[in-house]
């Protein structure tokens, strides 16, 4: 009885594990956590759990973005700064990103490498606008905000 134990706790610490791995395939930020919990009873009659946590974090391509002041001209001229949150030996660091400008197309590159969701400031036309951009490593997300609707698409390509 007690190596049934042993062997139903393993395959749930280790289902948690083959759990995490997939989850992490399909992350869409850069920090990604999972837990699992497997419990059973001890031969004291006590309950005992098990809780196994993985965290995965690397660095992103970046974001690109392009600014469009109605459904096809480009803004240009429109600063985006910013910064992104890294997770690094459990702390939360906060990673300033250097400030871009929008050319002619509208796009601008913020493709420094950081570490997790990407906090921007747009600025367009003496505005402040706020977006929260996921990422994931090593993957380039691009977002296309739409100045006049406020509406924002973002699409994550994986590299890797």
């Amino acid at each position: 009885m007690g190596l049934l134990v042993i062997i139903v706790v393993l395959l749930f610490a280790m289902g948690g594990v083959l759990l995490t791995s997939r989850s992490i395939a399909r992350t869409i930020i850069a920090t990604s956590s999972q837990s699992s919990t497997a419990t059973a009873p001890s031969k004291t009659g006590q309950t005992k759990t098990t809780i196994a946590l993985c965290t995965l974090s690397g660095p992103t391509i970046g974001v690109t973005i392009r600014v469009l002041s109605n459904a096809t001209s480009p803004a240009v001229g429109a600063r985006i700064s910013g910064y992104d949150i890294a997770h690094r030996d459990g702390l939360q660091q906060v990673d300033p990103l250097p400030p871009e400008t929008t050319n002619s197309t509208g796009w601008a590159s913020l493709t420094d490498g950081g570490e997790g969701p990407y906090y921007l400031v747009l600025t367009y036309l003496g505005q402040n606008y706020t977006l929260s951009v996921p990422t994931s490593p090593l993957a380039l997300t691009y977002v296309v905000y739409y100045y006049a609707s406020g509406n924002v698409t973002t699409h994550i390509r994986h590299y890797a």
